[in-house]
């Protein structure tokens, strides 16, 4: 009897997380960039703009993130998933970071949600590291972006 108790006690914990997870709404970003920026795999894009959204949570440390540029999909991402320093905006922000040709580079974005602001940085995926900064180097530009559904 305390066997089949357990076993049911567990089955609805994990009936109540499973749903709890799926109800996590996906959350995305826009921000307009006026000069052509590198994604974090790389690519090379144009003047325009810029779509992130926060597909799921990878981790209690990481995100997994779809990111757009000009309506098309360039890829999966997964990100460090950090507490922006105090006074933080609850707007929402795009970090770049400029390369040694003064190319912007994405680094990340912050995102409030659930009552919160996290910020989620990125590594260049060709560098092969694990985004690990917990704090934005001193020459980041932050503009500013919009929640969209």
């Amino acid at each position: 009897m305390r066997y089949l108790i357990l076993g049911t006690l567990v089955i609805v914990i994990f009936t109540f997380a499973a749903r709890e997870v799926a109800a996590q709404p996906r959350a995305c970003v826009r921000a307009d960039i006026a000069e052509s920026f590198v994604l974090p795999d790389g690519s090379r894009h144009p003047a325009g703009q810029l779509r992130i959204c926060l597909d799921r949570d990878y981790s209690p440390v990481a995100g997994l993130h779809t990111i757009a540029a000009d309506g098309g999909t360039s890829g999966m991402f997964v990100s460090r998933r950090v507490r922006p320093e105090v006074g933080s905006s609850d707007a929402p922000q795009v970090a770049f970071v400029r390369d040694a040709a003064g190319v912007l580079v994405l680094r990340g974005y912050t995102l409030a949600r659930g009552g919160r602001v996290d910020a989620y940085w990125m590594a260049p995926a060709r560098s092969g590291e694990v985004a690990t900064a917990s704090r934005p180097a001193a020459d980041t530009l932050w503009l500013a972006a919009a929640v969209m559904p």
